[in-house]
């Protein structure tokens, strides 16, 4: 069975809208995603991915807010995360537009990268002729009339008879803990809130 891990380093929401890219690896693939360790807890509970790797981000931006080239952070940063390091998948999948992703996308052993990648020659990022095309194609992004993530989904899998949703299940449990953590923070029935 092929794998592929899915980096998503963002925030809970952005995780959130990668479940249709997990849920479409879901059956024919084993899935792993790299979060923020402040989002692993969520990530576990999700039924898309086979394996969670948390990242605690404060041992990551003490690394990139030291001073030395791009090379060294990436040193550094593979030093780091050794277990990531000695980590195979068939395909990478980068859901982030950010430096750090990017870096940590070229980390496990990997036949392809998809999306936003670290290029070893000119210390920058670099971008799979997908995600260029998508760039062209949508010149204004906010605009753009879907997620990135799903044009991650369609890249792997050509439109067909597919039906999406986001694929997280709450128990009652999981409402009854959220509820008691919302009361502990002043957060109330009614509240807005932004993920």
């Amino acid at each position: 069975m092929d794998s592929v891990l899915v980096v998503q380093m963002a925030r809970m929401g952005d995780f959130m809208q990668t479940t249709p890219l997990l849920r479409g690896f879901q059956k024919e693939r084993r899935v792993s995603v790299l979060v923020d360790e402040r989002v692993s807890e969520i990530a576990r509970k999700c039924s898309c991915a086979d394996d969670v790797i948390g990242v605690d981000m404060e041992t990551v931006f003490s690394i990139m807010n030291t001073s030395g080239t791009a090379e060294q952070q990436f040193g550094a940063l593979k030093r780091v995360f050794d277990n990531l390091n000695r980590m195979s998948f068939d395909t990478v999948f980068n859901v982030n537009y950010s430096f750090l992703s990017a870096v940590l996308s070229t980390i496990p052993k990997s036949s392809h990268i998809r999306g936003y990648r670290f290029d070893h020659k000119t210390a920058d990022m670099d971008a799979d002729a997908w995600f260029v095309f998508l760039q062209k194609m949508v010149k204004y992004r906010p605009l753009a009339p879907f997620n990135l993530a799903d044009s991650f989904f369609y890249a792997a899998h050509p439109p067909a008879s597919h039906s999406f949703c986001l694929t997280y299940q709450f128990s009652s449990s999981d409402r009854e803990n959220t509820d008691l953590l919302y009361a502990e923070h002043g957060i109330h029935a009614g509240d807005s809130l932004v993920a």
